[in-house]
């Protein structure tokens, strides 16, 4: 019995210290570990005040005191400045055999290059927790990894990846019975279906992510997504009345979350309801983030147009302009192909790592394809995006037609001044050759003279016919219907808006469809449409929303007309020049 006793009390004192093994930490360690989940202001206050005397502690210490920080400030959003310490613990725990923290150590370096921009070392981060995870039953860290991975991927517009992630996010929450958690994942997975237009799934997984907040007990989190399921509504006109209820109903509860403000201030500005889009796009115009403040001055330069409040929609459209350049700078970073290339390869890495060295020398010739590949795909990407922006924005819209206009101004400027050399040298001829010439050469000489009088007076009144024209042009209904177009999805382009526009640039550019059939003959009537949209300056990326194609169909279109032309290869943007100088 007494030996029974003693085996009894010495396996639960090794299971003790199993368990507890942090006693060994100083306290400050144990009181910021104890509260992290349900209060990290308070475990990063413990953190803090230890941070004099961390030093004098052994390096295992000191490494999980930098991680739990780490965890702390991720929690409460506030950003890293480097890498750099991340490294280190990551580096110290790959040395270990504490499983554990060095799991935890690789999903904060993940939280920290997400934080920093750079997503693919955030992705390879991440990945690299789920396979040291491998045969692990679900737990939290692998579903807030899952979690992590899908909003990444949806950053970088990689939505079948994101989708994945989160539905296997959802998964791990729901087998741990954390419905908070589960509603919000949930939700992304109704977003990446909304993106995919996939309107069926993205409405049944929004009514099962606002049941889920509902079951919870978190009225904020209800809200939250009542007011994204309320825009989501707003956008199909068979379910817009009630999303517009549920929108409203919040509105009258104080909740004026962004997404909301923005979601009315467009819906009304569709029903012209002028006085109710003000009061909300107005909001909208302080807001913290930019993307909601472009859509505000979008959605009010779209107004002014409308009301024909010209100088006022400019102004409008200017800031528009410059808040979509502080957006195209800030997702620059990343090229979306880059990302793409790299979860591929490192898929493909994982699957010959389960192959076990079968062939090593294959494994690396692998690497350095997928290393080239991604580089040059993200050259390509980048490249894109930069002449994408050049030709977005309203100033170099605007500054392309001065120049075509200057050059046209230059080309009859030329030929008046030619015209006066020539008159010029008639008048001295006359008058030195007075007393030696005929009546009949002098009546010629002055006919001459008066001719080429008369053709500056033609080249004079054409060009300010031809400016007024171009005014009218700019000026017209169909001109700016097009432009608007290209930022409201609720204007529907139809087969007689496309005649009136040709007609209309016909009529300021005399002959111009005329002269593109005599160039090709058999052109088509997208390719019509794709000069006439090139002729009244609408950039690129727009073009493709109009026409319903694809940017690289769009650009492959530019090209193929120019050789049809031509005879000869060259980039699309010698066919642009072409036609605006048609």
């Amino acid at each position: 019995m007494g030996k029974q006793l003693t085996y009894l009390l010495l396996l639960c004192s090794i299971l003790t210290f199993g368990c507890t093994q942090h006693k060994d930490y100083p306290h400050a360690i144990l009181q910021a570990e104890s509260c992290m989940e349900e209060h990290p202001d308070s475990a990063l206050h413990y953190l803090s005040a230890y941070a004099d005397s961390i030093g004098m502690q052994p390096e295992e210490t000191r490494m999980y005191y930098h991680l739990l920080t780490h965890q702390a400030k991720d929690k409460l959003y506030i950003k890293p400045e480097s890498d750099s310490l991340i490294n280190r613990i990551v580096a110290f725990y790959d040395e270990t055999d504490d499983k554990d923290k060095q799991m935890l150590a690789y999903y904060y370096q993940g939280s920290v290059y997400r934080d920093l921009n750079d997503a693919p070392r955030a992705l390879k981060a991440f990945q690299q927790v789920l396979q040291l995870g491998e045969g692990y039953p679900p737990c939290d860290l692998f579903a807030r990894t899952y979690n992590q991975m899908g909003t990444l991927f949806a950053y970088q517009g990689l939505y079948d990846e994101s989708l994945e992630a989160n539905k296997k996010a959802a998964e791990q929450f729901i087998l741990q019975g954390k419905k908070n958690r589960t509603s919000y994942a949930l939700r992304d997975i109704a977003r990446m279906y909304d993106v995919k237009e996939q309107r069926d799934s993205a409405s049944h997984y929004y009514q099962k992510a606002y049941q889920t907040a509902v079951s919870a007990n978190n009225p904020n989190r209800v809200n939250q997504i009542l007011g994204e399921m309320g825009c989501f509504l707003t956008h199909d006109s068979a379910t817009r009345e009630t999303g517009k209820q549920i929108l409203r109903s919040l509105i009258s509860q104080g909740k004026e979350y962004p997404n909301i403000l923005s979601c009315l201030g467009s819906l009304y500005r569709n029903e012209q309801k002028w006085d109710s889009a003000y009061h909300f796009l107005n909001k909208m115009k302080t807001t913290s983030d930019i993307k909601r403040r472009h859509k505000a001055y979008q959605d009010l330069f779209l107004i002014e147009s409308q009301k024909g409040n010209y100088t006022l929609a400019n102004r409008y459209s200017l800031q528009a302009n410059a808040l979509r350049d502080s957006i195209d700078q800030m997702t620059q970073t990343e090229a979306i192909a880059k990302v793409q290339s790299l979860y591929q390869y490192q898929h493909t890495e994982q699957e010959n790592y389960r192959l076990k060295e079968a062939n090593a020398q294959k494994l690396f010739f692998i690497y350095i394809l997928a290393t080239i590949l991604t580089i040059s795909i993200a050259i390509t990407v980048a490249y894109y995006f930069y002449i994408k922006q050049r030709q977005e924005t309203a100033a170099r819209q605007a500054e392309r037609i001065k120049e075509l206009e200057e050059k046209r101004y230059a080309q009859s400027q030329e030929a008046m001044e030619e015209n006066r050399k020539k008159i010029e040298a008639l008048e001295k001829e006359l008058l030195a050759k007075d007393n030696h010439i005929n009546e009949l050469e002098r009546q010629q000489k002055q006919a001459q003279k008066a001719s080429l009088e008369i053709t500056n007076q033609q080249i004079e009144a054409a060009k300010t016919e031809q400016e007024l024209r171009i005014r009218g042009l700019q000026q017209s209904r169909i001109y700016l219907r097009f432009h608007n177009a290209c930022h409201d999805n609720g204007i529907n382009l139809t087969d007689n808006d496309w005649v009136e526009l040709a007609k209309a640039i016909n009529e300021a550019y005399p002959n111009f469809s005329e002269k593109l059939y005599t160039y090709c003959p058999k052109i088509s009537t997208m390719e019509l449409n794709i000069c006439c949209l090139i002729k009244i300056s609408i950039p690129t990326s727009d073009i493709a929303t109009l026409v319903r194609r694809s940017r690289s169909a769009v650009t492959l279109s530019r090209t193929r007309l120019f050789k049809k032309m031509h005879g000869k290869e060259r980039k699309a943007e010698e066919l642009d020049r072409f036609i605006l100088d048609l």
